[in-house]
């Protein structure tokens, strides 16, 4: 499975669709987190609130080859499940 373009903004402004495609899609870099000496990280306040994540809130956790780690919304696991069966049938 390959990763989605990153966000470019060159690319974005000579094509609106892709605008459209990476508002979705796209890898994002959103900073980074530092794990305490009690194995928690903090989500930046920014991806909480793109992606609507509030106390209590159930998260999915996925790595790949050893080297990534995905958390997902439980309540996104259907969109997420769709999104993986497009990418290999690419």
């Amino acid at each position: 499975m390959s990763l989605p373009k990153t966000d470019d903004e060159d690319s974005k402004k000579s094509d609106p669709q892709q605008s459209d495609i990476c508002r979705h899609q796209c890898v994002k870099m959103h900073g980074s987190a530092k794990v305490g000496s009690r194995w928690q990280i903090v989500i930046p306040k920014d991806i909480r609130d793109t992606l609507k994540i509030a106390p209590d809130d159930t998260l999915l956790i996925f790595t790949k080859h050893d080297t990534m780690v995905w958390l997902i919304k439980a309540d996104d696991l259907e969109h997420f499940i769709e999104y993986i069966k497009s990418e290999m049938n690419q």
